[in-house]
Order: structure tokens, then C-alpha cells, then sequence
């Protein structure tokens, strides 16, 4: 054994300077073992080359890594009806609802009767108009997600420069915001709860022809618009559609027909604006390639009316807590919604396609 005769020759011997020696004192053979280790390794090649690995890991993540500031990863979902995450929101949120209602109702009014021709002074024979009364019902629902933290996590966390409970808080939020869009498009059926997507009232009509098919030339696509148009005009006279929600391939397959082969037809996308004006608002969306009932394309149009049409649901999820358990706490949030409330029927209106081929 190779005696040393002070501090500086036994640490150059290990290949560390007095300094860092000094630095990190060791006080058992096994300390000197793990921190001589990738050196220890090299002098003996049939060293275990997994706890040589392990070492050579911890060293250059402990001592050698720069911490960054965390960076939490967006979400790059689109959001067409979740309150205060939709930019911009489809339908206005209402909440006429108090919580803890289970439903709500309204009376729907249709007036009846007619006019007729009368001798002078024979005013027995006409008939007394009236109304014709339908009450409509819809159920309502509550819905929520929960988080905990506990001191210890947290602590952990602030030394990264994180902070767990607004984390843990915002993935709440996105988690319900996420239910909340899937109960604006498509209600929520064990309830019996509609969405704008599949309202009963509404207007459906089916289409010959997808408007994403390739196939499809424009002299058909013109065809077709003009028979959404003229639906449009007899489904709803007195009232203007507000826009349409379709696949975003339909509109590029829309304007590259439009323009023609060689461009031939540049001003034909233009004549289409002029003529449909619905068209100057389009809201693209590639979850409508499958929202039809067969599975093909659908086109959903809609006519703003906050009065008659909305989304009722909470427009913020209400938190509870902290409920307590050691050293754990406990929040949960909740909301109720009652699906998309649509009192006039001509006030949706959808083109359903075929699936193509």
C-alpha cells in the first residue's frame, strides 16, 4: 500500500485537486468507492458497467445539467363552444338554470286558424282563431374533475421553479372544458341532453354529393349551393344565417375547383361570396369530415338568436375546497349544463353528405 505523506499527494493520486477534496469529504470506504467510481472502473475493466453507467448518469445530471425554467405543452385543440376557451364562441352561454335544478321547460306557441269571405252581417260564420300548445322539456346534468396536492409534492415542485396547484388547477379547467365543447356538439345522449350537432330541432337535409369529394367539378359544387341556398330561404324567410361550420378540406377543394385548372375561373370563388353570403363566414372544423348520422361530412349552419338559441351551462366551473386529509388537500370542480337550447327550430339547419369514396 502506497503511503501518503499529505492531503495534496492523496488527492492528486485520486485525480482531484486538494480543493474539491476538501469539498466533498468522505467518510467511509463506500463514499470513496461511489465517488472514485468511474475511475475505479477504467483500472478494473470487469467493474459492473451498469453501476459505472448509473454513475457517469447522476454525474452529469446532478453537476454538470443547467436547470431551465419549466414550459408547460398547450393544448392545440379548437374549441367552438367551451365558455371562455371558444375564440370565437358559436352559441352565447346562458345560465337560466339555478344549480340543483333538474330540468327546464317552455311552452311552445303556434298560432292557427284562418280567414274567410263573409256576407254583409253574417259575421257567425267566421271562426275563431287560436293557438296549438306544446310543451318542450330538457334535463340537465352536472359534471366535474377533481385534483389533490399534498406539502411535500409542492415543496418539491418550488424548487423547479413550479407551481403543482395552479397546475393541477389548470388541468382541471381543460379537462372539463374539454367535456363542456363535447356537450356543446353533441349533447350528452344517457340524459337525453342535445347538442348543436344533433339537435332535434332543426332542419336536416341530405346531399347528393360530398363537397370533399375530388371528383366533384364545380358546376356540381354550384349546383349544390344553390339548393342549400333556395332550403335556406324556405326554412327560414324572415332570418339570415349567421355561418357555416365544415371541414376545412371542403373549403380548399371549394376555391381550388373554383379557380379552375389554369385558373381560368379566379373570380368564380368571388361570384360565390356575392351570391351565398352565408359563405363570408365559415368556421372550419376536420372533426365535421364524420359528424353526419351515416359517418360522412356535415355542414351545420345557424342562425344567432341569444333569445331563442344558446348553450345553458355553467360559465365557470365553481371550486370547492380544500378538504383536508393530513397532509393532503383536496379541490373539486363542478358545473351543470342542460345541453343547447334551441326554442325556434328554424334556427339550425344542417347538409348532411355521403362518405367518400
Amino acid at each position: 500500500m502506497e503511503i501518503h505523506d499529505s492531503l495534496d499527494t492523496l488527492a492528486r493520486s485520486f485525480g482531484l485537486s486538494r480543493a474539491a477534496m476538501l469539498a466533498k469529504p468522505l467518510r467511509s470506504n463506500t463514499e470513496i468507492r461511489d465517488a472514485m467510481l468511474p475511475g475505479l472502473a477504467r483500472a478494473n475493466p470487469k467493474h459492473d458497467q451498469h453501476q459505472v453507467q448509473d454513475a457517469a448518469t447522476n454525474f452529469v445530471t446532478h453537476q454538470l445539467a443547467q436547470q431551465l425554467a419549466p414550459v408547460e405543452i398547450v393544448t392545440n385543440e379548437r374549441f367552438l363552444f367551451a365558455p371562455g376557451r371558444a375564440k370565437p364562441a358559436i352559441l352565447p352561454v346562458r345560465q337560466e338554470l339555478a344549480l340543483g335544478m333538474r330540468s327546464m321547460e317552455w311552452q311552445a306557441i303556434e298560432l292557427t286558424g284562418e280567414a274567410r269571405h263573409f256576407a254583409p252581417g253574417a259575421t257567425r260564420e267566421l271562426t275563431n282563431v287560436g293557438t296549438a300548445d306544446d310543451k318542450l322539456e330538457q334535463n340537465a346534468a352536472w359534471y366535474g374533475a377533481a385534483y389533490e396536492v399534498d406539502y411535500f409534492s409542492m415543496l418539491q415542485s418550488d424548487l423547479h421553479g413550479r407551481n403543482e396547484q395552479a397546475e393541477k388547477n389548470r388541468a382541471m379547467r381543460l379537462a372539463m372544458d374539454r367535456l363542456a365543447e363535447d356537450i356543446g356538439g353533441w349533447g350528452y345522449t344517457a340524459r337525453k341532453i342535445p347538442g348543436m350537432f344533433n339537435h332535434g330541432a332543426a332542419y336536416t337535409l341530405d346531399l347528393e354529393k360530398s363537397f370533399g369529394n375530388p371528383s366533384l367539378t364545380a358546376d356540381e359544387m354550384m349546383d349544390q349551393l344553390k339548393i342549400l341556398d333556395l332550403v335556406i330561404d324556405e326554412w327560414m324567410p324572415m332570418r339570415t344565417m349567421s355561418g357555416v361550420i365544415m371541414p376545412k378540406s371542403h373549403r380548399l377543394n371549394m376555391v381550388d375547383k373554383f379557380g379552375g385548372t389554369n385558373g381560368e375561373g379566379e373570380n368564380r370563388w368571388k361570384l360565390a361570396l356575392e351570391i351565398f353570403p352565408w359563405l363570408g363566414n365559415i368556421i372550419q372544423d376536420q372533426r365535421m369530415l364524420t359528424a353526419s348520422s351515416s359517418g360522412g361530412a356535415m355542414w351545420q349552419f345557424w342562425s344567432a338568436d341569444s333569445t331563442n338559441l344558446w348553450y345553458e351551462t355553467t360559465a365557470s366551473p365553481l371550486l370547492y375546497g380544500p378538504f383536508e386529509d393530513q397532509m393532503t388537500s383536496r379541490f373539486i370542480g363542478i358545473a351543470q349544463h342542460a345541453g343547447v337550447i334551441n326554442k325556434e327550430a328554424r334556427l339550425l339547419l344542417r347538409a348532411q353528405m355521403p362518405i367518400d369514396v
